[in-house]
C-alpha cells in the first residue's frame, strides 16, 4: 500500500507542473520583449532611483498589459501602464484600473 501511494505521489508531481503562463505571448516578457528588456537592464543598472520598483503584468479589458511601477525619470509621477508593444497606454479621465499586483514580472526592491 505504502509503494502504490508512493508511486502515485511522483506520478502526480512529475505530471502536473505548473505551465509556464504567458504574458504578452511570450513565457519570459522581461526577456522577450526589447522594450521591457531596456527597461529591466535601466532599472538593474540604476543608482538614481529613478528606476527602483517593480513591474507588473495585469489585465486590462481582457488582454495582457504592463503596469511599471517606477518613477522612471519623471520627476516624480510613478506608475505607467504600457500596451504589448511598448506603446504607452491612455485611459479615459479617471478610468485608470486597479492594480491587482498578482503577476510580479520584475522588481529590485530589498
Amino acid at each position: 500500500m505504502k509503494r502504490l501511494l508512493i508511486i502515485s505521489l511522483i506520478f502526480f508531481i512529475c505530471c502536473c507542473k505548473k505551465e509556464n503562463q504567458k504574458i504578452c505571448g511570450v513565457s519570459d516578457p522581461q526577456e522577450n520583449l526589447p522594450w521591457l528588456k531596456d527597461i529591466v537592464e535601466l532599472a538593474k543598472n540604476d543608482r538614481s532611483g529613478n528606476y527602483w520598483g517593480s513591474i507588473y503584468a495585469e489585465e486590462y479589458l481582457d488582454k495582457d498589459v504592463i503596469f511599471i511601477d517606477m518613477k522612471m525619470g519623471s520627476g516624480g509621477v510613478i506608475g505607467y501602464w504600457y500596451n504589448c508593444d511598448g506603446s504607452l497606454l491612455e485611459f479615459p479621465s479617471g478610468s485608470v484600473p486597479p492594480m491587482t499586483k498578482k503577476r510580479l514580472i520584475y522588481s529590485n526592491l530589498p
